[in-house]
């Protein structure tokens, strides 16, 4: 780079030439080779441009690219890296584009040339997000073609846990417990190296997908859906492809859901749609009345019409999700029908009891210290306000806790300001709403929580900073600590895998899985993980199905692990994480977006981070018993 490059050094223009001619005369005559590249972050000057004008010579048939040549007329491709949506968007505009405050490429009527980012997406760990913010481009601008996501797999190594003190690098034997290492981890402490930096793959070293390649499928799926009609009974399908007619080599199955669950299916019929057309589709459901506080959605699957060498018939190739307008409230909430409470308190603390339920404030702390489902505690540690998530390796790469740090232990030395408890409506419902100063960060944080003799408690959460020119809130939320044997979560949201406010390509349904399932141990270095946007309701449950259930009201972003947010922002491998057996709950408004434009400064973009500004949000928490069925209690009525 810059004026020491050897593109710019006379002596060095007969190597460039040989390395060039030679790659040119081995690989002429294969058919998979379309473009000729001059390099790779090598510089450039009037090496590249002779480079350039001999592959002309030798072959004009094939274009040349080079990425630092940058608009320069010796590559026929503007191939930038980590360019941002915002380029992207001037040039098929044909707007003027500057860098480090100089105008590189002047307002054109019209470009000549195609954008291609020859990387772009840094999928360095819990990453992808916004990939949306290039693609809406991409698909609906003209001279944009696509980018190379750095990169496809994590390189890394299998190594046993117990290790030689060499620290070289040695074979795995089977049942041996195991990690991926990475730089830093071999040879004597000290080493320099790029610590996990070449960690940045879609997939792990052994190719199993990280959450984000989900996202990633779904934006590059070949075709894509959207509701062409008020009541989304017909729909818009797009065949980006652009010689294959779909009807050709796809079939199209769809599904009507209810809060996840099936009541309609069937197949749509033949997707006559031409290469790079769109063209509306009826979905032939049929009539049916909205139930109470139920959601349906429109579930829409292509999949290949015979068997491919790549594939067996019947694969899934493409797949989208509608909501449909169709709803019926649920029924306003009957406190007259409710079983009376009971209060009982002194100076310390405040004691509700219900018929089969009792819920505890520390009235000196200011928080819900207890709840209790018959003689089950489902409290560890209580509900307090929370703003900080582990930082991922994004968030290490811009320095957040440089950035962000101020709110990592912002939720420490609250100040109880207030607190009031009440007995109202006819001994059904009690209330106590506490109000804490947070001085670390200038801010008051006031919690009401309404007990109701349904045994439901409904949270409702203000924020108010005095200073809005703090820096931007990693999470903003709530978090408690469940006991140990809660280790089954369940939940109706997008999933099965985790979701962020930037990256949320995941369809709406009924998931199940256990606790541990939620962290992603194949991120080579711990940080934020196991996240659910937009969810609905969750419950924590034990073996016997005791637990409890969290319904947003109306959506909460949810996380639930066995591990600390402490414990992932300074373990440097899974394997050193300590074993926790309690649950870490975080319910929360909103979780910033993890970003991905690259990994070594690049924030989140700005529609998903969390400004410094008064919030509210409200959520329902309820014990459940044995035999309880949750997704019945989250829609039974409107609180």
């Amino acid at each position: 780079y810059g004026a020491e490059s050897l593109a710019k050094r006379d002596e060095w223009r007969e190597a460039h030439l040989a390395r060039t001619v030679a790659m040119v005369e081995r690989d002429k005559n294969h058919p998979s080779v379309i473009i000729w590249s001059l390099g790779n972050e090598a510089g450039d000057g009037p090496n590249f441009v002779a480079t350039a004008s001999w592959i002309k010579q030798r072959d004009p048939t094939r274009p040349v690219q080079y990425e630092r040549a940058e608009f320069e007329p010796h590559t026929d491709i503007v191939c930038p890296m980590y360019a941002r949506p915002a380029e992207l968007e001037a040039y098929a505009a044909g707007q003027p584009i500057s860098r480090g405050g100089r105008t590189v490429l002047p307002a054109q009527p019209e470009r000549t040339r195609p954008y291609i980012l020859c990387e772009y997406a840094h999928a360095m760990g819990n990453s992808s997000g916004n990939l949306w913010m290039y693609w809406d481009l991409i698909y609906s601008r003209p001279y944009l073609q696509g980018g190379c996501i750095w990169d496809w797999v994590d390189q890394a190594l299998r190594q046993p846990v117990q290790r030689p003190a060499h620290r070289l690098c040695v074979p795995t034997r089977p049942g041996q417990a195991w990690f991926w290492a990475y730089g830093g981890d071999f040879g004597p402490p000290g080493t320099p190296s790029d610590d996990n930096f070449c960690c940045n793959g879609l997939v792990s070293p052994d190719r199993r997908p990280h959450p984000g390649l989900h996202q990633v499928a779904h934006v590059y799926q070949y075709i894509h859906c959207k509701p062409a009609s008020a009541d989304h009974r017909t729909i818009q399908v797009h065949n980006w492809h652009d010689f294959l007619n779909l009807k050709d080599w796809v079939v199209g199955q769809w599904r009507l859901l209810a809060d996840g669950q099936p009541i309609q299916e069937g197949w749509l019929p033949e997707l006559d749609v031409a290469p790079r057309q769109a063209k509306q589709v009826a979905v032939p459901i049929k009539p049916f009345k909205p139930q109470p506080g139920i959601e349906y959605f429109l579930d829409l699957s292509f999949r290949l019409k015979t068997k491919q060498p790549w594939a067996p018939k019947g694969w899934e190739v493409a797949w989208d999700q509608i909501k449909l307008p169709d709803a019926a409230p649920p029924p306003p909430v009957q406190i007259d029908a409710m079983a009376p409470l009971q209060l009982v308190q002194n100076d310390a603390e405040a004691l509700v009891l219900g018929r089969w339920f009792e819920v505890r404030f520390d009235k000196k702390a200011g928080t819900l210290s207890s709840l209790r489902c018959r003689d089950v505690e489902l409290v560890q540690t209580p509900l307090r306000p929370d703003f900080w998530r582990a930082p991922s390796d994004n968030d290490r790469g811009r320095d957040m806790r440089r950035s962000q740090g101020i709110w990592r232990q912002a939720h420490l030395d609250a100040q109880l300001q207030q607190a009031g408890l009440t007995h109202t409506a006819n001994g059904r419902v009690v209330v106590a709403q506490f109000t804490h100063a947070l001085p670390k960060v200038q801010a008051t944080w006031q919690t009401t929580y309404t007990v109701h003799g349904s045994g439901d408690i409904v949270v409702a959460v203000r924020f108010q900073p005095q200073n809005v020119k703090l820096p931007h809130i990693p999470r903003l939320g709530m978090q408690m600590q469940l006991p140990a044997g809660f280790d089954r979560i369940s939940w109706l949201g997008p999933g099965p895998q985790e979701t962020y406010c930037d990256r949320k390509d995941a369809p709406v349904g009924l998931y199940s899985g256990t606790v541990a399932e939620q962290f992603c141990r194949d991120y080579t270095e711990p940080g934020e993980s196991g996240n659910k946007v937009e969810v609905r309701w969750v419950a924590l449950t034990n073996r016997k199905g005791v637990g409890l259930l969290a319904v947003g009201l109306p959506l909460l972003s949810v996380n639930a692990l066995h591990h600390t947010t402490e414990d992932l922002d300074n373990a440097k491998h899974p394997f050193e994480l300590p074993a926790r057996n309690v649950t870490v709950l975080n319910l929360d408004l909103m979780q910033q977006g993890v970003g991905g434009d690259d990994s070594w400064g690049a924030w989140p973009h700005e529609p998903y981070l969390i400004p410094v500004q008064e919030y509210s949000y409200r959520f329902r928490l309820r014990p459940l018993a044995r035999g309880d069925d949750p997704q019945s209690l989250a829609r039974a009525a409107l609180f």
